[in-house]
């Protein structure tokens, strides 16, 4: 669970940037 949570932190840093958050937050992460 750590790695999914670090790569999903990880990824809306740079999803985030790019404009597509929803998709660093659709992993079933939370």
């Amino acid at each position: 669970v750590t790695a999914e949570g670090g790569f999903a932190l990880i990824g809306s840093a740079q999803v985030g940037m790019k404009g597509g958050i929803t998709l660093s937050f659709k992993p079933p992460n939370r």
